[in-house]
Parts: C-alpha cells; sequence; structure tokens
C-alpha cells in the first residue's frame, strides 16, 4: 500500500519537528525513500502540499489574480486591496498572471475558491441574459 501525498507531506512535517536532526537531513532521507520506492515523481506534489500546510497554520492564503496586461504599483495595490476584502481575517500574498481574453478587470482565484470579476464575465453574463431574453419572444 502507498501513501497518498497527503500522509506523505504530514510524515514530513512531523519528521521536521524533531529538533534532534537537521532538517536538510530529514529532507534529503525523505526523498530518497521516495526515489527507492519509485515514487519519486511524488516529490513536487509533496512539497506543494506542505507548502499548504504551512499556509493554513500561518493563517495564509496565496490568491492568485489574473488580468489583461500588466499593472502599475498603483493597480497593484488597488488588486492587493480587493483581495483583503475577500479574505479580511487572512494574510494575503498576490500571485500574478496575464490573460489578455480577461479584456479587463481582475480574476481572484484561490484553491478554494473564485472571485470572477472581469469584463470578460461581465459580457458572458449579458450575452446568457439577452439569448434568454431573445428564447422567451
Amino acid at each position: 500500500m502507498h501513501p497518498t501525498v497527503s500522509q506523505y507531506a504530514q510524515a514530513l512535517n512531523e519528521l521536521a519537528r524533531d529538533t534532534s536532526v537537521p532538517t536538510a537531513t530529514i529532507v534529503k532521507n525523505f526523498f530518497s525513500f521516495l526515489k527507492r520506492r519509485g515514487e519519486n515523481v511524488l516529490t513536487r506534489a509533496v512539497l506543494q502540499h506542505l507548502e499548504r500546510m504551512e499556509n493554513v497554520a500561518q493563517n495564509v492564503v496565496e490568491v492568485m489574480v489574473v488580468t489583461a496586461r500588466e499593472g502599475s504599483p498603483h493597480q497593484a495595490k488597488r488588486l492587493q486591496k480587493q483581495a483583503q476584502a475577500l479574505f479580511p481575517d487572512k494574510q494575503v500574498i498576490l500571485k500574478y498572471r496575464v490573460d489578455a481574453s480577461v479584456i479587463g478587470g481582475a480574476l481572484f482565484r484561490t484553491e478554494e475558491i473564485q472571485y470572477d470579476a472581469t469584463l470578460r464575465a461581465s459580457l458572458d453574463s449579458l450575452k446568457a441574459v439577452l439569448l434568454k431574453t431573445e428564447a422567451i419572444r
């Protein structure tokens, strides 16, 4: 039986709490263990899961912000404020991505939720309403 990524991450996290062994040694041995088991392809997933666990423990949320183009420092501050309003009890860390298909506005995405304030979403919503109105006639 092979443990899941989350079980591996939990085990590594618990091992790292043991202060008698250097963390670097624990990590090196752990990933050697995965390699011996033929599961070294899980390395990235285990590390990502560990990062998520740490974020939860530190009350941090990573938010991917998708905009139509790169913004100015002023826009970055505004997006930070908007994201902070969406997650008032969390420390927000923004990561940015540019996608011209959003046309304008911003898409805020975490692993759990998505808040779509893009012009593309507004246009799609308007189109749906117009098509529905047309179908009623």
